[in-house]
């Protein structure tokens, strides 16, 4: 039998790892929580954080092998977080983000199949977190992503799934610009503004964006890749 912590350490625990989380700080997070780990048997919010340590450094490393663990490994502690709460809208949103993320290691047979559950995710994570920068942000890549699916690839899945998942560039646009209305510094967001202009051939507001991301001061290692390579395209339109 493990000992629960009483209500108002658990409370200082999620306020401490989230503000580290927000800042960047994504080791000192996970030190944190992985410490706490055998207090935290059967708790849906200590799991899903545990789920979002994970991939944050998961997020950091550019190894390949490396990021596929963290994130398969988030994926298992954010299912466990619904496992014990299936209303839990942070459970939902890591669950959601997880597979998407994963979706660069499986084939397209599952990756296809993934986003309808990627969606479901999604959508009840924004039901709870309309306010939330990254509920908003994820729906906008998921229209993106699908908006992208060729022609092909889309013929494809209605053969394996008879009616293959749809969205538009102006719903991921729309979702995109309300998460920068809640947060202008979030460096995926803003970069993804760009990225979608670019496939909508608005160069003017493309190059804009893009400038805009790597504008914004740097949180972690993940920022400044993205930031790099957002003014790489950006000089190149």
């Amino acid at each position: 039998i493990f000992f629960r912590p009483p209500f108002y350490m658990v409370g200082k625990l999620q306020r401490t790892v989230d503000n580290l989380d927000h800042e960047g700080h994504f080791q000192e997070s996970f030190d944190l929580l992985k410490e706490a780990v055998p207090n935290y048997t059967n708790d849906a919010e200590f799991a899903w954080r545990w789920a979002r340590a994970w991939y944050r450094l998961g997020q950091e490393s550019t190894d390949k092998k490396c990021r596929k663990e963290h994130f398969a490994t988030c994926l298992e502690h954010a299912s466990k977080a619904l496992e014990i709460d299936g209303g839990s809208s942070y459970g939902h949103l890591w669950r959601g983000i997880c597979l998407a993320r994963m979706g660069d290691f499986v084939g397209p047979k599952e990756k296809v199949g993934n986003a309808y559950v990627i969606k479901d995710h999604f959508e009840k994570s924004f039901a709870a977190t309309p306010a939330d920068p990254i509920s908003n942000h994820t729906l906008g890549a998921w229209a993106n992503t699908i908006a992208d699916i060729s022609w092909v690839e889309r013929k494809a899945a209605s053969l394996l799934f008879g009616a293959p998942p749809t969205a538009t560039y102006a719903e991921a646009e729309a979702m995109y610009l309300k998460s920068y209305a809640l947060d202008p510094q979030y460096v995926d967001n803003t970069c993804a503004m760009g990225d979608l202009y670019v496939s909508m051939k608005r160069t003017a507001d493309a190059r804009a964006w893009l400038t805009k991301c790597y504008e914004i001061p740097p949180k972690c290692a993940k920022d400044v890749r993205i930031q790099k390579e957002a003014k790489r395209k950006a000089e190149r339109l």
